[in-house]
């Protein structure tokens, strides 16, 4: 990244974010910082233009990172997102597999991992700049455009709950992506104009969580959040989603206190209409995960913890 001085700049601003800040170590905990801020700011849901700054500095910092690691992540294989692949969708065609599969993806990352291995997986033309179109992971927008997308319910879906990198906001309501597709073929080098426009910042398809509330609120700047709709509709599809579902497989999400307000609202759809088997599968922390969970869940959850690899089972 040094050899780009606008992003060696967005990497300074970082580090002097994390400074003002004790004992962090991880993004996730810049998060949880930044969140508590945004909770404890008068009025509660303004911030002042430098917190706004630090924000935007922080989500773009946060989609630089992860990119920057994609070529490395595709040279590994993504073994563990292929062979899962292989568990939800069989020996089928693209075309078959996404409309005959039970599965429903709901994801917390930011990443775009899961993107680049299905790129690969199914052999997506590098031209399908329609890759989050109902065509393939159904996920509610449409690359290069101003449309939130409308979501099939009747057949595979993937999608990002807390946004994206390599997203940001051109034109209100508007995300345009960089690259045209997440291609394994041609991985992604970084350039500053994908994160700055000018010398501002570009405004990243990133959610923190205390975002999520003030998007469900009448009082919040609009202009702050051109991501509003988009969260809005992919929060409610997942809900409808869990009301539909006989099994939750919890998948490498730790159900973190800070999102757990709104990830019990996904729960809280799926108990309204029924009793699924939640299934927690995770080699070191399902345990622990299953037991909040039936202390939170309605009496008589069916909660299992399954101790292996996700793309073992």
């Amino acid at each position: 990244m040094a050899h780009q001085p606008a992003i060696a700049n967005l990497a300074r601003k970082t580090e002097h974010l994390y400074g003002q800040f004790k004992n962090l170590d991880t993004l996730d905990e810049l998060v949880r910082a930044m969140n508590q801020r945004a909770e404890n700011a008068e009025p509660p849901l303004m911030l002042d233009e430098e917190s706004d700054r630090q924000i935007e500095t922080a989500k773009a910092a946060i989609s630089a990172m992860f990119r920057d690691k994609e070529r490395a992540a595709i040279e590994s294989g993504l073994k563990g997102y292929k062979d899962w692949f292989k568990r939800a969708f069989g020996n089928d065609s693209c075309e078959t597999a996404l409309k005959k599969t039970p599965w429903r993806v709901l994801s917390f990352n930011y990443d775009l991992l899961f993107e680049l291995a299905f790129h690969e997986y199914f052999g997506i033309p590098n031209h399908a700049n329609y890759i989050y179109s109902s065509t393939y992971l159904n996920s509610g927008f449409l690359l290069g455009t101003q449309q939130i997308s409308d979501i099939d319910s009747g057949r595979f879906s993937f999608l990002k709950l807390h946004g994206s990198v390599g997203m940001s906001c051109y034109s209100f309501g508007g995300w345009r992506f960089h690259p045209p597709v997440p291609n394994s073929r041609a991985p992604y080098s970084l350039k500053a104009d994908d994160f700055f426009d000018g010398e501002r910042v570009r405004k990243q398809l990133i959610v923190f969580p205390h975002e999520k509330s003030w998007v469900n609120s009448n009082r919040y700047d609009q202009r702050k959040l051109p991501f509003a709709q988009y969260i809005n509709n992919v929060w409610a599809t997942a809900k409808i989603f869990a009301a539909q579902a006989d099994e939750i497989h919890i998948i490498g999400y730790s159900v973190d206190n800070i999102d757990w307000i709104d990830f019990s609202s996904i729960l809280n759809a799926a108990y309204s209409h029924g009793h699924p088997k939640i299934l927690i599968e995770d080699p070191f922390m399902a345990d622990s995960i299953a037991e909040f969970l039936k202390g939170h869940l309605p009496v008589g959850a069916d909660v299992r913890a399954i101790k292996k690899h996700f793309e073992r089972q």
